[in-house]
């Protein structure tokens, strides 16, 4: 009888100064459905000089049966301790490498069905939707607004996705994402140390996967759950990370000064109706109106070589 070698498959997971929040992903990835015919393992990467999370890996460890790798990154920034996740399962001869991050919790299907659609399209690099978790009720009315801002363009980004051609089209994102390690092994494609403290390091590499040849995916029925720390549900806070996010998709994405400079009109037209609006209607759509003109902030930052630090560690949320 033939002995099938089983393919092998990392769920790597970052992590930098959330115990809590990384204990529910955890409880989470010991929930879930394991694919049938697939061996898996887990890795976590601590972004910390030392590491500081050895009673949470430990209970983590005696709760699954599989294998925890536990190791810590030192150099600060969420590329090198991703491209660390990364070398390890390359080292130790995984298949496939998933990512989530810290904040999220994964479906029960979530691995089952983000490997199946990585299987089923033939796909080099796949990514799956986020869904927020709803807000504790006894949060502010500018958390709420805020919490209801996230929650319109996480819902607005899901209902495009339904049309296959835009779903294909998408950069995918490392907060529920599996790559095919041979891909890497053949191209030698790592996160690129140059993004620095700045975020979009998975949507370079998408880039770098599409430039290589690599075919990329959507999964629709790989769900994860996203929690937003209290931390991040501040009008500043979102302010910068829309403005950043703003930079990086112009200088990633090779925008031209026409394209952008159009977007910066259409935001500043729609933030100048909805600032009006919320008069009458009120903080959230106020916050609306603050995240456009982010948006068309960081777009005309992006004119004069714009930079920013989103994942800087004394800036992390």
């Amino acid at each position: 009888m033939e002995n099938k070698t089983k393919r092998r498959i990392a769920l790597g997971t970052i992590t930098r100064g959330r115990p809590d929040l990384l204990v529910g992903l955890l409880e989470t990835y010991a929930q879930m459905k394991r694919p049938e015919d697939d061996e898996i393992a887990f890795i976590v990467v601590e972004n910390e000089a030392e590491k500081t999370l050895g009673t949470v890996i430990e209970n983590f460890d005696v709760s699954v049966p599989e294998q925890v790798i536990y190791e810590n990154e030192p150099n600060g920034g969420i590329v090198p301790a991703r491209n660390h996740v990364l070398q390890i399962a390359l080292d130790q001869g995984y298949d496939i490498l998933t990512f989530c991050d810290d904040d999220g919790k994964v479906s029960e299907t979530w691995l089952v069905n983000l490997i199946g659609g990585l299987d089923e399209g033939g796909y080099d690099l796949v990514s799956g939707p986020l869904t927020l978790e709803p807000l504790e009720p006894n949060r502010g009315i500018w958390q709420h607004a805020l919490y209801e801002s996230a929650t319109r363009r996480n819902e607005q980004a899901r209902e495009k996705n339904k049309d296959p051609i835009i779903a294909q089209a998408q950069n995918a994102a490392t907060n529920n994402w599996a790559f095919r390690l041979d891909f890497a092994r053949k191209h030698d494609v790592r996160f690129d140390v140059s993004i620095g403290m700045t975020g979009g390091e998975d949507t370079k590499f998408c880039i770098d996967v599409r430039r290589r040849g690599g075919r990329v995916g959507w999964v629709p029925n790989a769900l994860v759950r996203d929690r937003i720390p209290s931390s991040r549900l501040k009008l500043g806070v979102q302010y910068r990370r829309t403005k950043g996010g703003a930079i990086n998709n112009v200088n990633l994405h090779g925008k031209s000064k026409g394209q952008t400079l159009k977007r910066v009109i259409s935001n500043v037209v729609e933030a100048i109706v909805l600032m009006i609006g919320s008069i009458v209607m009120g903080p959230k759509m106020f916050v609306r109106a603050v995240m456009k003109i982010a948006d068309a902030h960081g777009r005309i930052l992006s004119f004069f070589g714009g930079r920013v630090d989103i994942y800087a560690p004394d800036k992390l949320t």
